[in-house]
């Protein structure tokens, strides 16, 4: 349940909650221009925001685009209506570094103002312990610690939040698997790629 309601049978959470994936459908590789595209919001203060955050030019062909613009358009379409949840899946891999912080300081302030849900998986730790409220941490399609930032920050000789994501990855795959060391030396098992969420709460 989202909100107390069924959010595979109720289509009213669909505006509610935005998603972005490591996907852009070639259905949306249109031979149009991204203003074509937005022309419902071509008025809209928000969209002009987001356009000038993204250094996004309008006149360009969806066609014609890089994978990484084709992302910053993905990510436009879902935040251009203000949600109550953000899913980010993987989503600013192609993003270039600035696109990227940016992104996430639109998102964090949209929290705290709006007081919104961001759920971001990733694997990429770069700017993550000043953003994040929370880590949950799934492996095997189950929770294995999920805390907030202050709590893992401290813990006895904390260094970083990849490195302590990096050393309870470690741990739950050498018991899981039988590993003694890192090389992979007594190996049992086969080894599953885990997902990290980072999520922030205004």
């Amino acid at each position: 349940l989202v909100f107390n309601r069924p959010v595979f049978h109720d289509t009213a959470l669909t505006n509610r909650i935005g998603f972005v994936g490591e996907w852009w459908s070639d259905e949306y590789a249109m031979n149009i221009t991204i203003k074509d595209f937005f022309s419902q919001y071509s008025s809209s203060k928000r969209y002009k925001i987001l356009l000038k955050l993204f250094d996004i030019d309008e006149n360009k062909l969806i066609s014609s685009i890089s994978k990484g613009e084709k992302k910053k358009v993905q990510i436009l379409v879902n935040l251009i209506k203000r949600k109550d949840i953000y899913i980010f899946d993987e989503a600013t891999e192609s993003l270039d570094l600035i696109s990227r912080k940016l992104l996430l300081e639109f998102l964090k302030k949209e929290c705290i103002k709006h007081n919104c849900i961001i759920i971001y998986s990733t694997h990429i730790f770069d700017y993550m312990e000043k953003w994040c409220s929370h880590v949950l941490y799934l492996s095997n399609g189950s929770v294995t610690f999920f805390s907030d930032i202050h709590t893992i920050k401290n813990v006895k000789n904390y260094t970083s939040l990849a490195e302590y994501i990096f050393d309870t990855m470690m741990k739950e795959i050498k018991e899981r698997d039988n590993i003694d060391n890192v090389d992979g030396s007594k190996e049992e098992g086969e080894y599953n790629s885990e997902m990290i969420n980072i999520a922030y709460q205004g």
